[in-house]
C-alpha cells in the first residue's frame, strides 16, 4: 500500500484531506504495522517517499503562486480554489519536509496458516 503516515511533530493545516485535526485519523507508520500484523499479514519495510511527496507539493506551490500572481486560476480551476489548494499544498509541503507526516510504500503479504503457527489448512 501506499500511503501518508503520521510523524513526528504537530501536523499544520490545512492538509489535502483535512482543515483541521477534527477531521484527520493519521496513524504512524508503526501503528499501521501492528494493526497488519494482528490482521494476519506479514509487513515489508517502509520505503519512504517523503521528499518525491515534498517535490511534487513544492511544484504545485509555485504553479499555483504563478497562476495567482497573474489573477488566474490554474488547471481549470477559480483563483478561489487554486487560493484554497496552495495553503493546502504549502502546509503539505512543510509537513513532509519536517518530517511531521511521511508518506511511503509498505508491502505486505498474507501469511500463510504455517507461519502464523496454527494447523489450520
Amino acid at each position: 500500500m501506499h500511503e501518508l503516515f503520521a510523524g513526528k511533530g504537530e501536523l499544520h493545516y490545512p492538509l489535502a484531506w483535512a482543515s483541521e485535526p477534527s477531521m484527520s485519523a493519521l496513524e504512524t507508520i508503526s501503528e499501521c504495522s501492528a494493526r497488519l500484523s494482528r490482521a494476519g499479514f506479514d509487513v515489508g519495510e517502509f520505503v519512504d517517499h517523503s521528499e518525491d511527496g515534498r517535490k511534487f507539493h513544492e511544484v504545485n506551490i509555485e504553479a499555483y503562486k504563478a497562476a495567482l500572481s497573474r489573477n488566474e486560476g490554474a488547471q481549470g480551476l477559480s483563483t478561489e480554489v487554486v487560493k484554497a489548494r496552495l495553503s493546502a499544498a504549502e502546509a503539505m509541503e512543510r509537513n513532509l519536509r519536517t518530517g511531521s507526516l511521511k508518506v511511503g510504500m509498505v508491502v505486505s503479504r498474507k501469511a500463510t496458516p504455517e507461519a502464523l503457527g496454527s494447523n489450520v489448512s
